[in-house]
């Protein structure tokens, strides 16, 4: 019983204690129900955020779920064979001096030299099949080659002869049979996806043989026959065939030249290109046809007019393809010798890399000849050794990086070995050899490109604009520079060897990256009078608000771009290295103790002080991690930097914030608190003593703080690719063009200002076409530091732009090429999840060497074109490569056009007139030329509108010209004194329609459109002038007119007739 009653007090006593503990809790559950409805709700606010960047990238055509995946970079296929070595010239010939073994086997020594051929996946050789061989080359030659075993050392000679420069061996159609195989397998293997690309190291030659014959140490043409292979049996739709052998490639060219086979066929209409026209803009609109041709054909060789072998007419620049293929034949003929580095360099960068891109290949293979480098017999041109591997780098940004290389010519043995190495290491994923500066190239290039560029323009949208006096400022570099001093660096420069030297040793990690979730503690709470609101709220509520005061750089950046990371694999490809906090001696290199010290205060101020101090600032918030978090990137970017510089890792990506690029000295600004980019390249300076640094600034916003750092250093080149706006867009006037440095930094500060308009992919790449490379090369840097915004990104709420992840890619991919790889990039802005994550990938993909995705930028807007021009306008004195002569298009226009229209005036409306008020006119007429028009010019000169090089000009060409045109002018108005008034009226309407025919061709003033349509206005304006009452009179003038017979009397009108023509051929004021 008193068990029970025991047992009874001990349930009662657990019964109270549980309700009481339930009590207890009550609350606690109650804050637990609370916390879980925060949570939705902050789950809510990020799925919200993600479907509004899901639907921005959306509305502007971006698919999200489709998101192509990138190539991972696979092996490098090499065929080098001893089999190749057996075809030789058994009769004495130099033929056979020249095309010798000795050149594969100068290769092969360079090669194992190197240590690449146990890099390489080696593609074995093998007879070609006949069907193979015939889809080039007819029946009856290749019976002709097939008795090429059983013939004597005489009948082989006798065969060779029948050819031009062909010597033989009875081994050499085996040979040459086997080449064309092994060719074939190796470019099926790199379009199936086997190999990412590869060389093929052989001989004979190919790119002359012809359908039915040997030609130029060519058999069987090697080249064309992988292509056909391509396109007829693996479903390749477009193949880009690059020759840039000395020699002109006939062979390739005469496959393809009007191939019948065509895979699509539409028609375009494009309506956003305008043509300046004086005072009123006409609109144009143009109707392409784009055909679907299967195979591209681009050489570069040299001609000297024909002078130089094949002595070929179809070898010059106006052959470009026959029927539904026209366009499809690209010739840029060289027409002098000692071509170098800057003319190969402008060819890839004015016109084949922008067909390339609107081609859109699937394929690329190379007639790789070596015969125009430096020290070549053959060729006496001036190609470094060491440029073949940037050439082959530009190639490897096409086709998702499906690329083959076939060796043609190249007679100079030590030459073509590193040639041939050069570009072997790059397709391996080497970085280039550092490559000499370059400068501009030569006048006689400079007039083949205008040439080419002219007779592609209409079958190209690439070159739409091409003929405007926009990219004749482009295209007419001055070959000379203005710099009038040479600094100490450009001195260092120039004195650094020649990239033809074997690179050191190669860095044993590709890519190195960094990233810390503890960059994500700085975000957004502290907004105006927020402490009011939550002094006496709970965490719980205080942190549902803070989720739900958004902010364009928020936390989420970051971690989006890791995942992205790690989705696609790069992270475990990267080197990870550690985050660290920068040092305050580091930050010192650019801002000042006290705005440090001021920074660092943050962290014990209140709420409540934040809110006040936050207010102080341009476009900042503040929390007490914020200046933590702004150490932490500093200093993580550093420790990239310095991974980079010891060489542990080549290139580096920092994924960190707050970003930086529009903190100076004494302020944040932008979001930015310390200026991690110049920071940095100030420590590399410091620490490696690093002489030549570029950065390129592709954030939407222009990096204001980075330029108000560096305008004095002339060690630092900045360029900055920036919405603009004529200043209006955010931080305003400081990204101007005219803005160049300061002191001994004057010139290395560039600003391309975007203005007018969404630009995207077109726009970027046409500017790193036209100012960033070529300059890039001519400052040769060290190294490459990018300030990777990604608010020009597609889909960005804050830029407005359309630049996609694969035209990121692309930019990367091309800065790779500079500064023996060693490129670093460090993100900026960017606040579309979706967009950041994608391009910024894009960019890591491009630094570990995987292939750019293939696309097509499209074509430039005008207004982007104006922007580039204004940029080259104020540092044409500066770098050579900016330089261009060239006669203003308002010079132009008021010589071309004045005399025209004012003779139309004149006949318009003074009507008849004697002798010497024509001889009056014609005097006023060249009296206001001389003293209106030319004052005009030069004001339009020296207040800097629009520049040209006096001592670069084509004087003999003006004066010629201008002569001319005096004396056809004077045969036009005096002419038409003695002559009747039908021919007088044809005078009128033919005439100016002619002179600007002779403007044409002798000013070489067209600018395509706009000389059309002024030439079309001035036709117009005469017949507006010859009005319908004057044609009837006109008509009499063609009727028989018969002699009265002697003694008769002539009839009125036959009077008045004959009175007229005395009038006009003898009277001293016969009427006009």
């Amino acid at each position: 019983m008193a068990d029970q009653e025991q047992n009874e007090e001990q349930k009662l006593d657990t019964e109270k204690k549980r309700k009481v503990h339930t009590k207890k809790k009550q609350p606690k559950s109650d804050q637990e129900e609370k916390k879980r409805k925060a949570r939705e709700e902050m789950a809510k606010k990020r799925q919200a955020q993600q479907e509004n960047d899901e639907l921005s990238v959306e509305f502007v055509g971006m698919t999200i779920a489709d998101t192509p995946t990138v190539p991972v970079v696979k092996q490098t296929g090499l065929i080098l064979d001893e089999m190749c070595l057996k075809h030789r010239c058994n009769f004495g010939s130099i033929r056979g001096d020249s095309e010798c073994p000795d050149r594969l086997r100068a290769i092969q020594t360079k090669i194992k030299e190197e240590g690449l051929m146990d890099r390489c996946v080696g593609v074995p050789l093998r007879p070609a099949k006949d069907e193979e061989i015939k889809c080039i080359h007819s029946d009856e030659y290749l019976a002709k080659l097939k008795t090429i075993p059983n013939l004597s050392d005489e009948e082989l000679k006798s065969f060779a002869e029948s050819y031009d420069s062909i010597f033989l061996c009875k081994e050499s159609f085996e040979v040459a049979c086997s080449v064309a195989g092994g060719a074939i397998d190796l470019v099926k293997q790199i379009q199936t996806g086997q190999l990412q690309n590869g060389f093929a190291i052989v001989r004979p030659c190919g790119h002359h043989a012809g359908h039915n014959e040997a030609n130029g140490y060519s058999l069987l043409n090697n080249v064309a026959i992988a292509a056909k292979q391509a396109v007829e049996n693996w479903n390749v739709k477009r193949v880009l065939v690059i020759d840039w052998d000395v020699h002109h490639g006939q062979g390739i060219q005469r496959a393809f030249y009007n191939d019948p086979d065509f895979h699509w066929k539409t028609t375009e209409i494009n309506e956003n290109h305008k043509t300046q026209f004086f005072s009123f803009t006409l609109c144009i609109s143009l109707s392409l046809s784009g055909c679907g041709h299967r195979v591209l054909y681009f050489s570069m060789h040299r001609y000297e007019n024909g002078e130089f072998w094949p002595h070929l007419p179809e070898s010059n620049w106006d052959h470009i393809g026959d029927g539904e293929g026209k366009g499809y034949n690209i010739n840029i003929p060289w027409n002098k010798t000692n071509m170098g580095d800057a003319e190969y360099f402008s060819i890839f960068q004015q016109i084949l890399l922008p067909v390339a891109l609107e081609f859109k290949p699937e394929l690329v293979l190379v007639a790789a000849g070596f015969d125009s480098a430096k020290d070549d017999p053959k060729g006496e041109m001036a190609v470094s050794p060491s440029f073949y591997s940037h050439m082959t780098q530009s190639l490897m940004g096409l086709a998702s990086g499906k690329l083959a290389l076939i060796l043609e010519g190249g007679y100079n043995n030590t030459s073509l070995a590193m040639g041939v190495t050069a570009c072997l290491k790059t397709l391996l994923g080497d970085p280039c050899n550092p490559s000499e500066p370059l400068g501009a190239p030569c006048q006689s290039a400079r007039e083949t490109m205008f040439n080419v560029i002219n007779q592609l323009q209409p079958h190209w949208r690439c070159f739409q604009i091409a003929l405007s006096s926009r990219h004749k400022y482009l295209l007419e570099i001055s070959p000379e520079g203005k710099k009038e001093e040479t600094s100490s660096r450009e001195a260092s420069s120039q004195e650094k060897p020649s990239g033809d030297a074997t690179m050191g040793s190669i860095s044993t990690c590709r890519t190195c990256l960094v990233y810390d979730d503890r960059m994500k503690r700085h975000r957004i709470g502290f907004g105006p009078f927020f402490h009011l609101l939550t002094k006496k709220t709970s965490q719980v509520v205080r942190t549902w608000m803070e989720a739900n005061m958004s902010h364009p750089e928020r936390p989420e950046r970051i971690s989006s771009i890791f995942k992205k990371h790690e989705e696609y694999g790069l992270v475990e490809r990267c080197l990870r290295i550690e985050a660290r906090h920068a040092s305050i001696e580091e930050l010192t290199l650019c801002h000042t103790e006290s705005y440090i010290k001021e920074l660092a205060e943050t962290r014990k101020l209140s709420a409540e002080d934040l809110d006040r101090k936050q207010c102080e600032y341009n476009s900042i918030y503040l929390c007490p991690d914020s200046y933590d978090c702004a150490l932490l990137a500093t200093g993580s970017l550093l420790n990239v930097v310095d991974t980079v510089l010891t060489g542990k890792s080549r290139s580096g990506v920092a994924i960190v914030r707050p970003p930086g690029h529009h903190a100076d000295a004494g302020n944040p600004a932008g979001f930015c608190f310390f200026n991690s980019a110049p920071i940095a390249m100030k420590h590399a300076q410091k620490k490696y003593n690093t002489q030549r640094i570029l950065i390129v600034d592709w954030d939407v916003h222009h990096g204001n703080g980075t330029q108000n750092l560096l305008e004095r250093d002339p060690g630092i080149l900045y360029i900055s690719l920036h919405r603009f706006d004529d200043g209006t867009f955010y931080p305003g006037s400081s990204g101007d063009p005219h803005l160049v440095g300061k002191g001994p930094g004057e010139g290395y500060n560039i600003n391309i200002a975007w203005n007018y308009g969404p630009m995207g992919d077109a726009e970027y790449l046409a500017a790193f076409r036209h100012i960033i490379m070529p300059i890039a090369y001519e400052y040769n840097p060290e190294l490459v530091l990018i300030s990777a915004g990604f608010d020009a990104a597609r889909g960005d709420p804050l830029g407005g732009y359309d630049v996609t992840p694969e035209g990121y890619g692309l930019m990367t991919h091309m800065l790779s090429s500079l500064a023996g790889g060693k490129v670093i990039m460090v993100l900026e802005g960017g606040y579309n999840l979706i967009s950041i994550s994608e391009s910024m990938a894009r960019c890591t993909h491009s630094l570990l060497g995987d292939p750019c995705l293939s696309f097509e930028p499209g074509q430039p807007k005008l207004e982007a074109y104006g922007s580039i021009l204004l940029t080259l306008k104020y540092h044409t004195k500066y770098w050579k490569s900016a330089g261009y002569q060239y006669v203003s298009s308002v010079m132009m226009g008021d010589l071309c056009f004045n005399v025209d229209v004012q003779k139309v005036l004149f006949k318009r409306y003074v009507g008849d007139a004697n002798y010497g008020q024509v001889s009056l006119f014609l005097t006023l007429l060249g009296l206001f030329n001389a003293f209106v028009l030319w004052p005009s010019i030069l004001a339009v000169y020296y207040t800097g509108f629009e520049y040209w090089d006096w001592n670069d000009m084509p004087w003999d060409y003006l004066c010629g010209s201008a002569a001319m045109s005096v004396v056809f002018n004077f045969l036009v108005n005096f002419g038409i004194a003695v002559t009747f008034p039908l021919f007088i009226a044809l005078g009128t309407v033919v005439g100016i329609p002619l002179n600007a025919v002779v403007d044409l061709i002798f000013r070489d003033n067209s600018f395509g459109p706009y000389k059309i349509g002024g030439t079309a206005c001035i036709i117009l304006g005469f017949l507006i002038m010859l009005m319908p009452e004057k044609w009837q009179e006109m008509a009499s003038c063609c009727y028989v007119r018969t002699v009265p017979a002697e003694g008769t009397t002539p009839s009125a009108g036959a009077q008045e007739d004959r009175e007229r023509t005395q009038d006009h051929t003898t009277s001293p004021n016969g009427k006009v």
